[in-house]
């Protein structure tokens, strides 16, 4: 293909695009590796998760479900409020979570109902301070 036909042919993929594909039967899905467990959120699990690293294109950091679990508070953070920041209890653990770019659907998270949190398990360091950590990917109200 000549490189001044580009524009066309896009252009052509474009609209072919909008009148074949239903934009509304197009959903996003998540490959959850597991269901985690109260007990499995731990500093050794989250080590042994780090021994499959390293982590990237070809090989995902894996993705893990909590199921049920309890938001007990809720915060925005980042310079322009665009994280969200939340400890979250899961049968007898108390974890703290952060969901980056989650700031915008603040108004959407109802404390009072259990969620189901798609997220990694990860180790924050701060000052010397380890924390268990869980990065959000996606989280939803449980059925």
């Amino acid at each position: 293909l000549p490189k001044k036909n580009i524009d066309e042919l896009l252009k052509k993929v474009e609209e072919i695009g909008k009148k074949e594909i239903d934009a509304s039967k197009c959903v996003s899905t998540l490959n959850i590796d597991c269901e985690i467990m109260p007990h499995e959120l731990s500093f050794d699990t989250c080590n042994k998760i780090n021994m499959l690293e390293p982590f990237g294109a070809h090989n995902p950091q894996p993705l893990v479900l909590l199921k049920g679990a309890k938001i007990l508070s809720i915060k925005t953070v980042g310079k322009t409020s665009e994280h969200l920041q939340f400890p979250i209890q899961h049968g007898d653990k108390t974890i703290n979570a952060i969901a980056f770019r989650f700031g915008k659907h603040l108004d959407k998270i109802n404390t009072e109902l259990p969620h189901d949190i798609a997220c990694n398990i990860e180790i924050n360091e701060w000052n010397g301070n380890k924390k268990l950590q869980l990065k959000v990917v996606d989280i939803k109200v449980s059925e």
